[in-house]
């Protein structure tokens, strides 16, 4: 939880500069896109904001 701004941080650059390839992309392809480089992406890091991968590791090994 201590890099949580720094994982924002990259999250928001990241999503920056991608933003002109998902707006052509959105307006080629529609919600698909938007779902795969937008919704998608702001999911896995909600998700792994809350369960850090120590505890996935306790589940899997």
């Amino acid at each position: 939880m201590k890099y949580l701004s720094d994982i924002t941080l990259a999250y928001v650059f990241v999503l920056a500069l991608m933003l002109p390839v998902i707006v052509v992309l959105f307006n080629a392809y529609g919600f698909f896109i938007a779902l795969f480089f937008v919704i998608i992406p702001l999911f896995w890091f909600v998700m792994d904001s809350e369960v850090n991968h120590y505890d996935v590791d306790k589940y899997l090994l």
